[in-house]
């Protein structure tokens, strides 16, 4: 995840290799195990915090160009806050 911060295209692949990520980490957990693993949890959260922070980073980018999408990644970065600033 080297790739020039401000090209949308590449915020975007980064966002799709964290869901890969975190799918990767998971395995074939449930939610029963998921809920008393720290690591995966650590690991859930970690993949949030980086499509957070590349939904930032290309916000502005599909607001102007793509308007029907804006609010889709509002609500990421909304998400990504709210897990991961909560305490």
């Amino acid at each position: 995840m080297s790739r020039n911060p401000h090209r949308a295209p590449d915020r975007m692949q980064d966002m799709l290799e964290a869901i890969g990520n975190a799918r990767s980490d998971l395995g074939e957990i449930g939610k029963t195990e998921f809920m008393v693993d720290g690591k995966a949890q650590r690991a859930v959260i970690e993949s949030l915090i980086i499509i957070g922070e590349a939904t930032n980073k290309i916000h502005i980018y599909i607001n102007t160009r793509h308007a029907r999408l804006a609010h889709c990644f509002v609500s990421c970065i909304r998400s990504k806050h709210n897990s991961t600033h909560e305490f």
